[in-house]
């Protein structure tokens, strides 16, 4: 049995860097539960089930997008194209599932529809990644270009108006329950599994981290450089397209709306959750704790009643805090 001195010990010989990486991981769930904390000292709400239930059904849809920005984040890129991914997206799916959507008249399956609609994603995310990669095209040109043209493309089928109702099947996703707990919940923690085990167990997951870390040592290594960056994209437009399904399920039509213009905070969430803005450090875990934050503190706003033009400030501010948190991880690394 290890006694107290010894757990001192060994606590005091840990060297600074295992230290301080230990520190930035726990970081982000640091901040969860200090919120949390907060959060029980004022109100009785925060902690009932309903509430709980409801904050992780809104992390669900940002979560699966943070976990595409994260890994584009870990190979040295930002992509900006995630929310308008996600409405063109749910426009093509709405479109396929539609009774007109035919010649005949026929309806697709939903959820051939649904598989149509995350291929098309990943298209999208994979045709950005040729364009960066193969093309050479400045990166942040590019995804700031593709954002406006994709979101001009969707904006231009719908015309202003929007695709309704959808069938149950497509909702599916995002409305039903598996006994007490939310599917959409469910969809969300297997995500962040799932390409946990990817990153962290499978070789072409580490080189990612490789390629993010130092692409001239992992292309030396014999990493194909320019395969695994192209994967990071396309990885980027498949989460974008299923957070579109669990949106667009939700609220039973797909509308321009669905774009809420908050690409800058799912950056930020995945920063704050660890992930490096110079490549090659993070991982999802971590990320999904920045989504939290970000979720508990709109949670909170909403259970305090912040007037409306407070919410403007405290988003800039929490970009503001990731920014900070990066650079303060850069120096101390």
């Amino acid at each position: 049995m290890v006694t107290a001195g010894e757990a001192m010990a060994r606590w005091k010989g840990l060297p600074r860097r295992r230290l301080l990486d230990t520190l930035v991981n726990l970081l982000p769930w640091l901040m969860v539960m200090t919120l949390g904390g907060v959060a029980c000292l004022f109100t009785d709400k925060f902690l009932t089930p309903t509430n709980l239930s409801n904050v992780l059904q809104h992390a669900a849809p940002l979560g699966i997008m943070v976990v595409g920005e994260a890994i584009c984040l870990m190979v040295g890129y930002f992509d900006l194209t995630v929310e308008s991914t996600l409405v063109l997206s749910a426009v093509f799916g709405a479109w396929l599932i539609a009774d007109h959507s035919l010649a005949s008249g026929l309806q697709i399956n939903p959820y051939l529809g649904i598989m149509a609609m995350l291929a098309f994603g990943a298209a999208t995310g994979l045709f950005q990644g040729f364009l960066i990669v193969k093309v050479k095209a400045n990166a942040y040109i590019t995804t700031l270009a593709l954002m406006i043209f994709i979101y001009g493309l969707g904006m231009a089928y719908v015309k202003g108006g929007g695709i309704f109702p959808l069938p149950y099947a497509y909702r599916a996703l995002a409305v039903s329950r598996i006994g007490p707990i939310p599917t959409s919940v469910i969809l969300l923690f297997s995500v962040y599994i799932v390409f946990h085990l990817f990153l962290t167990r499978l070789p072409l997951g580490r080189f990612i981290y490789a390629v993010g870390g130092n692409e001239a040592a992992a292309r030396a290594s014999g990493v194909n450089v320019d395969r695994v960056k192209m994967l990071a994209f396309a990885i980027s437009g498949l989460t974008a397209a299923l957070a579109g399904v669990i949106v667009s399920g939700r609220m039973n039509t797909v509308r321009m709306e669905l774009s809420t213009g908050a690409i800058f905070e799912i950056i930020a969430a995945a920063v704050i959750g660890g992930v490096s803005l110079q490549g090659g450090k993070g991982n999802v875990l971590g990320a999904f704790g920045g989504v939290l934050i970000l979720v508990v503190i709109g949670n909170l706003m909403a259970i305090f009643h912040f007037p409306p033009f407070a919410v403007g400030a405290i988003r800039g501010a929490f970009i503001l805090v990731a920014a900070l948190v990066d650079a303060i991880r850069r120096r101390l690394g």
